[in-house]
């Protein structure tokens, strides 16, 4: 299964289990999926909008057995010592990311960089290049350029575009306000 279904050990602790699971009973009624593990002998049951989809593998099939991945919708099985199972939900990606790995995967910006962010941050909404550009006095070519790559970096909220004309409209997303945070740029 993906994710690997989470055991707990002796120790307390909770470790990836890879075992092999068979699907034992689908009932599209009643919405269910059965599973068994034969080597601990547990059966869990999941419901339908659980399970994202199976993938055949044919390395694996034999003795008329079809063999393959099951794969999760951002959900975690956790078996404990008793063989007793919960279901629990993942977070988003996005709910995962610190600040500190938002610095992982984006070197400290130039000044004029950090100066745009910071001005998105004192304002509430989305705003313009042009007012962008007056506020951080920086030229529009360059404000637009910086925009432009800090939203491909997922640094700023996907722009809005205004009804008159083409003007896009920018706001600071959560990696950007992240950034801020972790370079001691805003409270």
């Amino acid at each position: 299964m993906r994710p690997p279904v989470r055991t707990e050990m002796a120790s307390g602790a909770f470790e990836e289990s890879d075992d092999e699971w068979k699907i034992e009973r689908v009932d599209k009624k009643e919405d269910v999926v059965e599973l068994y593990n034969a080597r601990r002998g547990v059966r869990i049951t999941l419901r339908q909008d659980h399970i994202h989809g199976y993938t055949s593998d044919p390395t694996l099939n034999h003795k008329g057995d079809k063999r393959g991945f099951l794969t999760l919708v951002r959900i975690q099985i956790k078996i404990t010592a008793n063989n007793s199972y919960s279901v629990e939900p993942l977070p988003m990606i996005r709910e995962k990311i610190e600040p500190a790995e938002v610095i992982e995967a984006s070197s400290r910006r130039n000044t004029d960089e950090e100066k745009i962010l910071r001005h998105l941050a004192d304002v509430p909404g989305f705003i313009g290049a042009e007012h962008v550009s007056r506020h951080a006095e920086i030229s529009i070519q360059k404000t637009k350029y910086y925009l432009d790559k800090m939203l491909k970096e997922n640094l700023l909220e996907t722009p809005m575009i205004h009804v008159y004309g083409d003007e896009r409209s920018y706001k600071l997303g959560h990696h950007g306000r992240g950034y801020l945070i972790t370079y001691n740029l805003i409270d």
